[in-house]
């Protein structure tokens, strides 16, 4: 959990001073939510059959914060942390749950071709936060990569905006007691405020 903290502390940081520094370039921020699909195996087995439960509903926060490189306000460099869960409820016939967390934080492009529509990705540092409320089962956590691509409407004049589009996620993370490997795909709908001055 250090670890993670720390990560964000110096991602934070490192975000801040380039905007400040590059100021002048203009500076971008957004964050939201999305929800859709979400797939995830361990080892290639899929979870729900051993779980005995069935659920493809995934949810997806984020977070960016960046500055204009192309002077134009057509292309940033953003810093990104965002997480997908995967949750599967009911399992093994009973009220317990079993949820799957997989967090980003990296470096990430924001292009605008056009005004009013954006493409943008993000790759980096990837670390899980499994749980579930099974007695007496432990969840394994591990670390990896993870990526991300989307693309979106901007409904918005100025300096504020709503991005309402499609994200695609995927994380590979090697778990660290179980030396299993947990990879997880994610696509849905997200809306997301937007600044840009």
């Amino acid at each position: 959990m250090k670890r993670v903290l720390l990560l964000v502390f110096v991602f934070c940081a490192v975000v801040s001073l380039s905007a400040q520094h590059y100021a002048g370039f203009g500076i971008y921020g957004e964050f939201g939510i999305a929800v859709g699909g979400a797939w995830t195996s361990i080892d290639g087995i899929d979870p729900a059959d051993v779980l005995d439960a069935n659920t493809n509903l995934g949810v997806d926060v984020s977070l960016k914060g960046g500055f204009d490189i192309s002077g134009n306000r057509s292309l940033y460099l953003v810093g990104e942390i965002s997480g997908v869960g995967h949750r599967f409820a009911d399992v093994l016939g009973s009220n317990y749950y079993v949820q799957y967390n997989s967090y980003l934080i990296g470096p990430g492009l924001v292009f605008y071709p056009h005004p009013g529509f954006q493409l943008s990705g993000s790759i980096g540092y990837s670390w899980t936060a499994n749980t579930t409320d099974i007695p007496y089962v432990s969840m394994y956590d591990g670390n990896g990569i993870a990526f991300n691509v989307a693309g979106a409407v901007d409904v918005g004049m100025g300096h504020n905006g709503l991005l309402v589009g499609l994200k695609y996620h995927y994380s590979n993370n090697s778990l660290e007691s179980s030396a299993g490997d947990m990879s997880t795909s994610f696509f849905g709908a997200f809306v997301r405020y937007r600044f840009k001055n």
